[in-house]
Formats: C-alpha cells, sequence, structure tokens
C-alpha cells in the first residue's frame, strides 16, 4: 500500500507543476501572439543586458590581471561585447532585425546560386530546369523582403511561437484532465 501511496504522491506533484508549466506556457503564449512587438524588445533587452554583463566582464578580468598577454583576448573579446551590448540596449529591436537581416542575405546568396544552377542545368539539357529556376527566384524575392522588412518577420516569428506555446498549453491541460481521470481511476 506505501507504493500505491507514494505512486499517487508523485502524480499529484506532477500535475502541480505540468498545470503550472502549462499556465506559464499560456500567458507567455498570449503575450507573444498579442505583443509581438514589446516581445522582440524585451527579449532584445534582455540579450544586450547578457551580451554588456558578459563584456564588463571581461573587461574586468583583464583589468585584475594585469594586463597579463593571456588575458588581451579577454580585453578585445570584452570591449566588442560590451560595446555591441550597449548598441542593442540602445537600438531596442537591433539584435532581431540583424538576425533577419543576415539569415536574408544567405538566402539571397542562395537563391542567386540556385538561379545560376537552374541555368547550368538547362544548358545540360535537364527537362526540369525551369522549376529550380522559379523556385530560386521565389526565395530571392522572400529572402529580400526578410532583408528590407526584418520588423515584420521578427514580429511574425514571435507569434508563431506564441502559438506553438499556446497549442502545447492546452495540450498539457488536456493531458493534466486525462491523467487525473486516470489517477482517480486508481
Amino acid at each position: 500500500m506505501n507504493s500505491h501511496s507514494s505512486l499517487l504522491d508523485a502524480l499529484r506533484r506532477f500535475r502541480v507543476s505540468a498545470a503550472l508549466a502549462a499556465v506559464v506556457y499560456l500567458v507567455l503564449g498570449v503575450f507573444l501572439l498579442f505583443a509581438p512587438d514589446a516581445s522582440r524588445t524585451l527579449l532584445c533587452s534582455v540579450i544586450g543586458i547578457g551580451v554588456t554583463v558578459y563584456g564588463a566582464f571581461s573587461i574586468l578580468t583583464f583589468l585584475l590581471g594585469r594586463g597579463q598577454s593571456d588575458y588581451t583576448l579577454d580585453l578585445l573579446l570584452g570591449v566588442c561585447a560590451f560595446a555591441f551590448g550597449v548598441f542593442s540596449l540602445l537600438n531596442r529591436t537591433f539584435l532581431m532585425d540583424f538576425l533577419f537581416v543576415i539569415l536574408g542575405l544567405l538566402g539571397v546568396v542562395g537563391s542567386i546560386s540556385g538561379i545560376q544552377r537552374a541555368f547550368n542545368l538547362r544548358a545540360f539539357g535537364y527537362a526540369s530546369w525551369l522549376a529550380l529556376l522559379i523556385a530560386s527566384l521565389v526565395t530571392l524575392a522572400l529572402s529580400l523582403s526578410v532583408v528590407f522588412m526584418p520588423d515584420l518577420y521578427g514580429n511574425m516569428m514571435m507569434m508563431v511561437v506564441g502559438i506553438l506555446l499556446i497549442v502545447e498549453a492546452v495540450c498539457s491541460l488536456i493531458s493534466l484532465q486525462r491523467l487525473s481521470k486516470f489517477t482517480k481511476a486508481l
């Protein structure tokens, strides 16, 4: 009977922690879905603070090492991280926009390469070269839109993550409801 009682206690503790996690996911998901700008700003602020603190710590490590050559890299990394972090804090959505511009540029390079491959395939007589060309042109257009409109994609990403968190919370709550029925049956 002791093992039965401990199993029920473990199930109750699990249900409480899973319910709390589901509520947190639900609240966070709703926040991300309905306030994507604020979510992006908050995320960028947290990352900016983290990078700034890392930079300050690296600079302090160099200063406490009294300028020894072993710590020169710490100073360089510290100054760069500190400057990047402060700049990110002053320009709240810089990090997210920067990330999307870099990803967009990678997409542009990949799609230009795809266009070149499509024309090479046409020269070799490959019948489906046009499909690759069309796909590469669509990818190029989307990549350029990411480069020139990173705000749109940043908000969209926050909203998608919000939807995923809400779905996760609902699935967890449904599972908990079924677990409650199972626990009562025991």
